[in-house]
């Protein structure tokens, strides 16, 4: 049967459907989405605790995305919160919150949580996960989808960060509060284009000293943003302590070793983007 792939690219495949990412699977750090991204893996997807009564449980994947049927089931009426969003590179990098107030959620009141017509983790202030990573070295590649109410609110809002090095970031992609911009900064910055409030954006940092990369829907600046990497066991969506978090949405967000030429970054943000009604060229 022929089909186009999640690059575009007709194949003839007989029997099951590769997943989307299945050519980077080898490159992964680590890799969270409401979509089945690779194949081989074969977990759930999210663990969700719902408001109700705090029951825990799985929810996996079907036709290739999150299970909203099951997960609305489950969560009925009340609301759902993501405590555990499972790595699919097969890494076992899960990130988890066991707080309650901590958790972001993923059903809100009986409806699921979503932009571009898929499913998404909301959040607000003091809503992160954390995680065991190892730490993660130069040169690294960051992608994102994200939609925020206002890319200048608050504090700068990091994607991912740990404990603060001489610098005061220590490596870490953010959304820079004084502009609006996604930016980088690991002992040097550099940071993109201004990103309109309420849009959804396909966004890439590319740690690589001298060479950082700051991707927006395909669209790059390249500058020095140093070579500091990220520490080790980093909180996702906020700093340690919770502190300045992602206010908002996020599709997918991979992590990738070494990095990724921009061709690929484009071709990787194309695919997630175009199933969210974000334009990637």
């Amino acid at each position: 049967m022929d089909f186009a792939d999640g690059f575009g690219v007709p194949r003839r495949r007989i029997g099951r459907r590769r997943a989307p990412l299945d050519g980077f699977a080898a490159l992964f750090f680590a890799a969270f989405s409401f979509r089945l991204l690779v194949s081989a893996y074969t977990g759930p997807c999210i663990r969700v605790r719902r408001s109700g009564d705090n029951a825990l449980t799985d929810i996996g994947f079907v036709g290739g995305w999150l299970d909203v049927v099951t997960l609305l089931a489950f969560v009925g009426a009340g609301s759902g919160y993501v405590v555990t969003f499972y790595d699919q590179s097969g890494r076992g990098r899960h990130i988890t919150q066991t707080t309650a107030a901590a958790q972001r959620r993923i059903v809100n009141a009986g409806v699921v949580e979503s932009f571009g017509g898929r499913p998404a983790l909301a959040g607000g202030a003091g809503q992160y996960y954390g995680s065991a990573w190892p730490a993660l070295v130069q040169p690294a590649t960051i992608l994102a989808t994200l939609r925020l109410p206002d890319y200048t609110a608050g504090a700068d809002q990091n994607l991912i960060r740990t404990s603060a090095l001489a610098s005061g970031y220590n490596g870490v992609p953010y959304i820079r509060a004084a502009d609006g911009k996604a930016a980088l900064y690991a002992g040097a910055g550099v940071a993109g284009a201004t990103l309109v409030d309420g849009a959804a954006y396909a966004l890439a940092w590319v740690m690589a000293g001298a060479a950082s990369v700051i991707g927006t829907n395909g669209t790059y600046v390249t500058g020095d943003a140093g070579t500091e990497a990220i520490n080790a066991a980093p909180n996702v969506f906020a700093g340690l302590a919770g502190g300045a978090p992602i206010l908002g949405q996020c599709g997918d967000l991979l992590v990738f070793e070494g990095a990724l030429p921009q061709a690929q970054i484009t071709a990787i943000s194309r695919t997630l983007g175009e199933t969210r009604g974000i334009v990637v060229p």
